[in-house]
């Protein structure tokens, strides 16, 4: 079997609350996966970077992701500007955030739907994506389609591929834009979870609501997070699992930890 370059996973467990953090973070991911196998070498990396593509042109036409993320750019507009008069925020830092905001709304505005949809109506695709949706995946047998494809030469099926993505681009950089102010936007707290266990009411201790927590562990207390509850006020538990085939149990050390909740 080829080996392959595998990208280590972070150590910072991430935590979203409400549907358009977890839809920022989704695309993200997809994107992740989509450059991850774009070289589309051999018949498991293109499988990859299919399935990637046909969730990116389903999680754009379901959620009317461009009039969404404009109202999320206006919305995050407005809570700069009433930065801009802190004294305690560097002036360059808001001038650079909001030079790419407004270029993040210039590409939406100019997103050019016609060829989205093009894409979503090429024949080749939907019948791939239609066999793909079988738990079991789908064989050579019922999409010879594949197969001829298959059979090009990479630089063909990249190409291809690139020309497929380039009318989606803009909704990989909108995302990294307002994941990376999100991620950015608080200081890291250093906490204890007593006997495994912290909670927060957001509203009594901030006065604003969480959108996204960061969460990091010393790796020597073996332990990983799991949260419940709402932006408002949540519960972090820190779960033991000393054998993957034994059951999880909450742990009953005080365990230090790193928190970030962040909000813009």
């Amino acid at each position: 079997m080829k080996n392959k370059i595998i990208t280590p996973v972070s150590a910072v467990y991430e935590h979203p609350f409400g549907e358009r953090v977890k839809m920022l973070m989704r695309l993200e991911a997809i994107f992740i996966q989509l450059e991850s196998c774009q070289l589309v070498r051999d018949e498991y990396e293109t499988r990859m970077c299919l399935r990637a593509f046909f969730e990116l042109l389903n999680i754009t036409k379901r959620y009317e992701l461009r009039s969404l993320l404009l109202k999320e750019l206006e919305r995050i507009r407005v809570v700069l500007s009433q930065l801009r008069d802190n004294e305690a925020v560097a002036a360059e830092n808001i001038h650079n955030v909001f030079n790419e905001l407004e270029d993040c709304k210039r590409l939406l505005h100019e997103l050019d739907s016609k060829k989205i949809e093009a894409v979503r109506n090429i024949e080749f695709l939907n019948i791939v994506k239609l066999r793909s949706i079988h738990e079991i995946g789908s064989y050579f047998f019922e999409t010879p389609e594949l197969k001829y494809w298959l059979l090009q030469p990479a630089e063909s099926r990249q190409e291809l591929l690139k020309s497929w993505l380039s009318p989606l681009l803009v909704y990989e950089k909108t995302a990294k834009f307002m994941l990376n102010l999100l991620r950015n936007s608080a200081e890291e707290e250093e906490l204890i979870a007593e006997k495994g266990m912290y909670i927060r009411s957001t509203r009594i201790r901030t006065g604003s609501i969480q959108q996204l927590l960061l969460i990091e562990i010393d790796k020597a207390f073996d332990v990983y997070p799991s949260v419940s509850g709402d932006a408002y006020r949540y519960v972090i538990r820190f779960i033991q699992q000393k054998q993957m085939s034994a059951r999880a149990v909450q742990s009953k050390l005080d365990v230090k930890f790193r928190l970030k909740p962040c909000s813009i």
